[in-house]
């Protein structure tokens, strides 16, 4: 009988717990049911607002086919919808959608939103920007650039570069590295998208303590047809102490034709680490270097199976002496089936 308070008061809590549960579930029900609700809702207008879009830019003279979009949320689904449509549209209906776009936006409203919403709003906003040319939204997307999100600095960085607006990419190299997105392949597309007006800046950061960042711009270098970036490159193909960044720099010189490059290359054909020698093998073919092949034949039985296709691939590339070494392989119990197949490869292409 003594224990009888213990599991009452235990029944009760029982009872109590199974209430707290059922109300939660309950809860989380209806919430899911308002989620829903509003996702039909916003989901309807969308398509209202795309009509009347259509029908606007089909006959931009009659404004009354455009509804008034004063609340926050028909701004951000026609911002939506349009930023969208301009990625694929060009001439006259872009420029009437830009036009529509400017006449309706709040720039203010979502340049607030961009300093003070959550991240992946603060991302949306700044990716969906990318056609105003104004020296607010400008400003604000460089101020973005050093948001603590690395989704909101690329998304930023990203539209500026589309609105043709330069970025320091000194400044923009140090902020990547600070929020550890120098590996990032996005990362790597806008630096060569920067590439153009930056080899001067680019050239300097070869020189930077960080590896990463030494191979972001050597990358980004691997189209500029510039003597200084060529012999910079050169150097770094040889001397640098680390291979991967050995390897970019040849890579590069390679994909920028670099002619007077040759020597380094087949420096770099010789390099301890197999990385290094599988690009070189890539770039000895791209530069056309005859001086190569009897390196690439020994590289055929490198301890590496990378190095030894790219070897072969390079060789067979090369045509004329490349060629009729592979042929002269063809038996060699060692190498003969690789140099079959590259020779197999080049003529099927």
């Amino acid at each position: 009988m003594a224990a009888d308070p213990f599991f009452a008061a235990v029944w009760d809590t029982t009872w109590a717990l199974a209430a707290l549960s059922i109300a939660a579930l309950i809860a989380l029900f209806a919430r899911r049911l308002v989620i829903d609700v509003l996702d039909r809702r916003r989901e309807r207008r969308r398509k209202v607002l795309t009509d009347q879009i259509f029908k606007y830019l089909n006959n931009p003279s009659d404004s009354s086919l455009l509804m008034p979009l004063k609340t926050a949320s028909d701004q951000r689904i026609l911002l939506s919808i349009a930023s969208r449509l301009l990625q694929n549209v060009s001439g006259d209906m872009r420029e009437r959608l830009i036009g529509l776009l400017n006449d309706t936006i709040d720039f203010k409203r979502f340049l607030k939103q961009l300093k003070t919403g959550i991240a992946p709003d603060r991302a949306k906003i700044a990716a969906r920007l990318y056609w105003a040319d104004d020296p607010a939204v400008h400003a604000a997307l460089r101020e973005a650039l050093h948001d603590p999100e690395p989704e909101v600095v690329l998304a930023a960085a990203g539209s500026l570069v589309e609105a043709g607006q330069t970025i320091d990419v000194k400044d923009f190299a140090a902020v990547c590295a600070a929020r550890g997105m120098l590996a990032n392949r996005a990362v790597r597309e806008l630096f060569r998208k920067l590439a153009p007006a930056n080899i001067g800046p680019l050239v300097d950061l070869l020189s930077h303590d960080t590896v990463e960042v030494v191979i972001l711009a050597a990358d980004a270098l691997s189209r500029a047809h510039d003597p200084q970036v060529a012999h910079v490159l050169s150097a770094l193909a040889t001397t640098h102490p680390d291979a991967d960044v050995r390897a970019q720099a040849v890579r590069s010189l390679g994909i920028g034709g670099h002619a007077d490059a040759g020597l380094a290359v087949l420096d770099a054909l010789q390099d301890e680490r197999w990385q290094v020698r599988a690009q070189a093998s890539v770039a000895a073919e791209r530069l056309k270097l005859a001086d190569a092949v009897p390196r690439l034949v020994e590289l055929l039985r490198d301890g590496e199976w990378w190095v030894q296709m790219r070897a072969a691939e390079a060789l067979a590339g090369l045509g004329g002496a490349g060629e009729a070494a592979l042929e002269a392989l063809r038996a060699d119990p060692e190498v003969g089936t690789l140099a079959a197949v590259a020779l197999a490869e080049r003529h099927a292409a």
